[in-house]
C-alpha cells in the first residue's frame, strides 16, 4: 500500500490545482478558514482573499494553529 502513497497525493494535488476555477461566489454555506501565523504555506492576506470570496467566510488566526490544526483539533 505504501508503495502507491506518491502516486494518490499526485493524483490529490492534480485535483486540487484543477478546483482553482471554480467559482467561490456561488458557495453559500458558513466556511471557517483557519490560519496559523507560522505556517508557511497559508499566509494571512491570501486566506483574508479567500474569505472575500466566499459569500460566508471567516478567517481564524491563531499562533497555536499549524497546516494540520483541522486534524490536531478534530476530537475537540
Amino acid at each position: 500500500m505504501r508503495a502507491h502513497w506518491p502516486a494518490r497525493f499526485l493524483a490529490a494535488f492534480e485535483e486540487h490545482v484543477a478546483s482553482g476555477h471554480l467559482p467561490l461566489s456561488h458557495v453559500d454555506i458558513p466556511v471557517l478558514i483557519l490560519v496559523g501565523e507560522n505556517d508557511p504555506t497559508m499566509c494571512w492576506p491570501h486566506m483574508e482573499t479567500l474569505a472575500e470570496a466566499l459569500q460566508r467566510g471567516t478567517v481564524a488566526c491563531k499562533p497555536e494553529f499549524d497546516h494540520f490544526c483541522h486534524i490536531r483539533a478534530a476530537p475537540e
